[in-house]
Parts: C-alpha cells; sequence; structure tokens
C-alpha cells in the first residue's frame, strides 16, 4: 500500500514538471511575442544598417530605356544647339587699306555747271545764247549709292538727283529756264593703291532725263517738255580731307568711325558731258516735234563726298 501511494506520488511530480516545460516553449513560439520580438530588435538596430537594407530611388527608375538614353544625351549636350557666329572686331588705328569692308555706302553733295550750247527755245524763236549769253546754270543736287571694294579700286552703282534754273532776257523780257535731272550711274575709282586713299581718280558713265520749264512773261503759257533717257560722262579726282581732321584731333576719325562708319570724307573736283536724247526737234522746222536739245560739252563741277 505504502508503495503504491509513494508511486502516485512520484508520477504525479513528473507530469507537473512536463507541463510547466511545454508552457515555457509555447510562450517562445507564439506569433505575437515573436512580432513584439522582432520590434524590440528593430528599435536597437543601428540605423545605418537599416538605411542599406532599403533601396533608393533614381529618377531614371520611372522612365523606359529609351527615355533613360535620351535623358543621359540632353544632361551630355549643351544647352544652346545654334551655331555661333564669333567676328572680330576691326582695329579703327589700321589704316584705310587695311581696315576697308568688301561693302560700303557713298554719299555726295554736288555742284555743277550746265551749259547746253545747242539749246533751242521751245517758243521757237531764239537759241540758249541770246536768252543767257554765255552764264551758265548752276545745277545744285545729291548722290546716293552702293560701293564695292576689291583689290584694284572699288565700284559703285550711284543715283543722283539734281536741279537749277536761270533767268534771262529775250527783248527785254525776262525767260527763265528751269531743270531738274534724274540719273543712275556706274562708278569706277582707283582707291587702293596706296595705304590712304589720299588722290583717287575715278571715272563714271551714266544715264539721265532732264525736264525742263521755260516761261516768258509776255507769253500766255510756260512751255515744258521730258526729254528721252540719254547719257552722260564723267571722270574727276577724289581728295581726302581726313588729314585735316587728324591735324586738328588725331582720335576725331576714329570717333566717326566707331559712331557713324565715316571711312573718308573726299573733295570731289570733276568734269561732266551730257549727250543729246536720241530724238531732238529741229528748230529751223517749226511743225518738228521731240526734245530739246540739252547736250552739253565738258562743264566743271565740284561736290563733298563720304563714305561709310
Amino acid at each position: 500500500m505504502k508503495k503504491f501511494i509513494l508511486f502516485l506520488f512520484l508520477a504525479s511530480v513528473i507530469v507537473q514538471k512536463g507541463f510547466a516545460q511545454n508552457l515555457t516553449e509555447d510562450e517562445f513560439t507564439d506569433p505575437t511575442q515573436q512580432t513584439e520580438a522582432n520590434a524590440d530588435s528593430a528599435e536597437n538596430t543601428p540605423q545605418a544598417i537599416i538605411e542599406e537594407n532599403i533601396p533608393v530611388a533614381n529618377e531614371d527608375d520611372n522612365l523606359e530605356a529609351p527615355q533613360i538614353d535620351a535623358f543621359k544625351q540632353n544632361q551630355n549636350e549643351p544647352a544652346n544647339q545654334g551655331s555661333v557666329l564669333l567676328e572680330k572686331p576691326i582695329d579703327l588705328s589700321l589704316n584705310y587699306k587695311q581696315r576697308r569692308k568688301r561693302h560700303g555706302v557713298l554719299f555726295s553733295v554736288t555742284y555743277e555747271k550746265f551749259y547746253p550750247t545747242d539749246y533751242y527755245s521751245q517758243y521757237r524763236d531764239v537759241n540758249i545764247e541770246n536768252i543767257i549769253g554765255s552764264d551758265r546754270i548752276d545745277l545744285f543736287g545729291a548722290e546716293l549709292g552702293y560701293k564695292l571694294n576689291f583689290q584694284l579700286g572699288s565700284v559703285a552703282i550711284l543715283a543722283n538727283y539734281a536741279q537749277g534754273g536761270i533767268i534771262g532776257k529775250v527783248l527785254n523780257e525776262d525767260r527763265t529756264i528751269n531743270l531738274k535731272r534724274y540719273g543712275l550711274a556706274a562708278n569706277f575709282a582707283f582707291d587702293n593703291f596706296f595705304n590712304e586713299p589720299w588722290v583717287v581718280p575715278y571715272g563714271q558713265i551714266g544715264a539721265h532725263q532732264f525736264e525742263v520749264d521755260e516761261d516768258d512773261v509776255t507769253k500766255t503759257e510756260a512751255k515744258s517738255a521730258s526729254t528721252q533717257i540719254a547719257f552722260n560722262y564723267k571722270f574727276g579726282i577724289l581728295f581726302q580731307l581726313n588729314w585735316i581732321e587728324k591735324a586738328i584731333d588725331p582720335s576725331t576719325q576714329v570717333e566717326g568711325l566707331r559712331s557713324s562708319g565715316l571711312e573718308n570724307t573726299f573733295l570731289d573736283i570733276f568734269a561732266i558731258s551730257h549727250a543729246a536724247s536720241s530724238k531732238t526737234y529741229d528748230p529751223k522746222a517749226a511743225a518738228s516735234k521731240g526734245d530739246p536739245d540739252l547736250a552739253t560739252e565738258l562743264e566743271l563741277g565740284a561736290a563733298l563726298k563720304m563714305e561709310f
């Protein structure tokens, strides 16, 4: 009996110990407890280790392969894809032959004498010498054109305009003659022989048209005519005036170049001859029709010419 009771006691003790051991193992395998344990472990883990395991987002990750290539290409290319033309500034202290450009502009203010030797009055009564004698008609005008420079010199295309008038007498009565001339000319100048164009000979051929008005106070109406196009011939010499500016103030020419592009200023002395139009009336035939004869021999003129 005693042995049986002792056996039951020992068996109960053994069962209690096994139950306690199973209970302890269940606590460590409980999912809730494992989550809390992992949280505690994360809090104690250094920040550097956590960041090392987290991938960093890249701006290229959202781009497809062709877009990535285009993006990288744009990053390597300069912002301005257009071509840039760099022009070396001209040294304004150089002489004219070294600094002059390919293209230029000419402008002149002109004055010339005009005497149509064979002009016969539009009233068909007297010729020019019986109206104004040997006096010349003063023509004032302007000339403007384009200039092309090359190795030997330059060529220019020039448009010109001039007008003038004179009062004469016929039988002691006033008679006036007024002229307007429109023209276009081609000019060739030898302005590249020397470093500076101190003296420049030139030749010019042009075409012109005249408007001529003649008025006699004793007549009931004035006479007027527009001639056909005719040719004129001109030659002259340009004398550079820049030395005057340099003598007064050497910086004047440089300032003129910088501010307005004025390359040269010339005194132009020339002689010009006008041909008659192809259709003139015969003063001896009252019924003859055509233009008055405005041909001239060589007449002198002068101009102030500026080159830009």
